[in-house]
């Protein structure tokens, strides 16, 4: 239930580029992976995961890749 809320709070931000941004639970941390077209959706990324992540860390394993 949580990967699905995390899903769709970056589902819902317009910043982020959702298609390419993985999300995995192991243990008590969200683990984003994927591609993101700048440092900027990067944040953003992270930034909307922290509003549902509760007691739960973030790795933002997020490659910054441009083109």
């Amino acid at each position: 239930m949580l990967r699905e809320s995390v899903t769709r709070h970056l589902a819902v931000d317009q910043f982020v580029a959702r298609e390419l941004i993985f999300v995995d639970i192991e243990g008590e941390e969200i683990i984003l992976s994927g591609a993101v077209p700048s440092y900027f959706q990067k944040q953003m990324a992270q930034h909307a995961v922290r509003r549902v992540a509760g007691g739960y860390r973030i790795r933002n394993a997020l490659k910054v890749v441009s083109g």
